[in-house]
């Protein structure tokens, strides 16, 4: 039975020792592992075809070898008895060789012990030779040591080191010697010269050198001064001729961007709203879509309210500089006068919002042609109104009901819950809320 497999630098495996054991042996692991590479390498042990490649690269060989546990000693006996005489012809001439080999280096080693032996003996001799030697020197050198310190006593210098340090050569010497006889040649040089300079200026006046290097000093502390600004402008002189050529480029420069921006900025400008109204070209174009809503709306909130209102965009232009043109006013034909939509009351604005909203749809639908806006909802708001506005309200949704919509309304109004013909109703309870639809 095969008990161990062992593995060296066998393609991605640089070495494996694996043991198998009786029963049923897992080999796992991810893919790429090399699980398929050990078990080749079997294959290859029992003398499969192999290539040169399958060695690990930067390795000089590959390894593989198998392990048997055998229990049956019939085949154990025919194993040991196999090649036993030539296993033992070869240990006899290895052993043989082994003890050539060690008579050889024996007498090599004897013949070297021999020689350092003589050796020995003689640097005994010559080291003995050299110790009587070194004895009588050195009696000599205490001798003279003793001698070298009564002259140092006896002489000008405080010790031994004070002497090696004065110690100078004698090259040394007449260098000295000369430096000496040129420093007395100068100093008679000098005496002369004084000698002369005193007769010269006998009759001279005295003259106070210290002012004039004091007047000196700052004539130059002046001129450094003087050089520093120059420099500072001369340096902003160059500053300014570069700035000066920026500035002309520049200049050249928005000349040839204002020509272009004279037709875009002027469009631009109107777009924005910088013009006499105030008026962006976005608000421009929403206020031709919400004149349209406003139209719709106020045929809503004219029935709604009895006629009484109608709403109107604000043409006028606003203080400052507020944009304008999507503020609504409310026109009251009751009084004959306009006024903000701000004004109304809440019952008021529900309706005006409900208006805008049935118009906003109306119009969505009429522009978008093939969308049909079907569905509504609506909630809350409908608290505020008294039961003339409600009616108008529910039959403005009514209308919109005949004309095949469906209008949803979310409200807790009781007085509107009994006037919807379809309703779902929510209720509040202890175990959470419940919710039903009620037909009649």
């Amino acid at each position: 039975m095969l008990t161990n497999l062992h593995v060296k630098n066998l393609a991605l495996i640089e070495e494996a020792d694996i043991n198998f054991f009786d029963g049923l042996n897992i080999m796992t692991g991810e893919t790429g592992a090399g699980k398929s590479i050990i078990l080749g390498s079997v294959n290859i042990a029992l003398g499969g075809k192999v290539t040169a490649d399958i060695i690990r690269k930067g390795a000089e060989y590959a390894l593989t070898e198998l392990a048997f546990h055998i229990d049956d000693k019939k085949k154990i006996a025919a194993l040991k008895d196999m090649d036993i005489e030539d296993e033992i012809l070869i240990q006899i001439k290895e052993s043989e060789n082994k003890i050539t080999m060690l008579e050889v280096n024996s007498k090599k080693a004897l013949d070297v012990y021999t020689r350092m032996q003589n050796i020995v003996a003689e640097n005994k001799e010559a080291l003995l030779q050299k110790n009587n030697l070194l004895v009588k020197w050195n009696s000599i050198l205490s001798e003279k040591d003793f001698e070298f310190k009564l002259a140092i006593e006896k002489s000008c210098f405080i010790d031994s080191n004070d002497y090696n340090k004065s110690k100078i050569s004698e090259e040394e010497l007449k260098i000295i010697e000369k430096e000496i006889q040129e420093f007395y040649q100068r100093l008679k040089s000098k005496k002369d010269q004084y000698l002369m300079l005193q007769e010269e200026l006998k009759d001279k006046e005295h003259i106070d050198i210290d002012l004039i290097i004091k007047s000196l000093n700052e004539k130059e502390n002046e001129l450094r001064e003087l050089n520093s600004k120059e420099k500072k402008i001369f340096s902003r002189l160059t500053s300014n001729k570069d700035t000066l050529k920026l500035i002309i480029k520049i200049s050249d420069k928005i000349k040839e961007d204002e020509s272009e921006y004279n037709v875009i900025g002027e469009l631009s400008e109107l777009a924005n709203g910088n013009n006499l109204e105030r008026i962006t070209f976005e608000r421009y174009v929403l206020a031709a879509y919400f004149d349209d809503i406003i139209k719709a709306a106020n045929r809503r909130l004219s029935k709604m309210t009895n006629e009484r209102y109608a709403l109107k965009r604000k043409a006028e232009k606003g203080k400052g500089t507020k944009q304008s043109g999507l503020e609504l006013e409310i026109i009251d034909a009751y009084t004959g006068k306009e006024r903000h939509v701000n004004t109304l009351s809440g019952g008021e604005g529900f309706k005006a919002s409900l208006a805008l909203a049935l118009g906003l749809a109306d119009v969505i639908q009429s522009y978008a042609g093939g969308v049909h806006i079907e569905t509504m909802f609506v909630d809350e708001g409908f608290g505020s109104l008294d039961p003339e506005s409600l009616d108008g309200a529910i039959n403005a949704l009514m209308d919109l009901k005949n004309l095949g919509r469906l209008v949803g309304i979310i409200s807790h109004v009781d007085e509107l819950r009994e006037r919807i013909e379809a309703r779902l109703e929510v209720s509040l309870g202890k175990s959470g809320s419940r919710a039903k639809f009620i037909m009649k």
